[in-house]
């Protein structure tokens, strides 16, 4: 069953996977969104909801799509393995295009 509780503790979990990812650590990963690392923390920590501003600077900062933060990986459609390749596609298409 969808609830707040729920919902904010699929968050923190994809937040913090995410943040670590990118090899960030949260102060890391504050700054670059433009935010308080406490603001960070409480996210991480499933302690505080993000408005909409604040999930699009998360985001944005990411370079993930929303749905990723709220995405119950028990039901990914996708295995582990499709994933690394995914990101690592990612990786490679993002320098491609910086070096063009």
């Amino acid at each position: 069953m969808l609830d707040e509780t729920y919902l904010k503790q699929l968050f923190a979990a994809n937040l913090k996977r995410a943040i670590r990812d990118k090899g960030m650590t949260q102060q890391d990963f504050a700054q670059k969104a433009a935010m308080a690392q406490e603001t960070v923390s409480r996210l991480v920590n499933g302690k505080s909801s993000p408005g909409w501003d604040t999930l699009a600077r998360l985001c944005q900062a990411l370079e993930v799509e929303p749905a990723a933060l709220f995405r119950n990986e028990k039901e990914s459609a996708y295995t582990d393995a499709e994933i690394e390749l995914f990101k690592k596609f990612r990786h490679f298409q993002k320098a491609f295009e910086k070096a063009s």
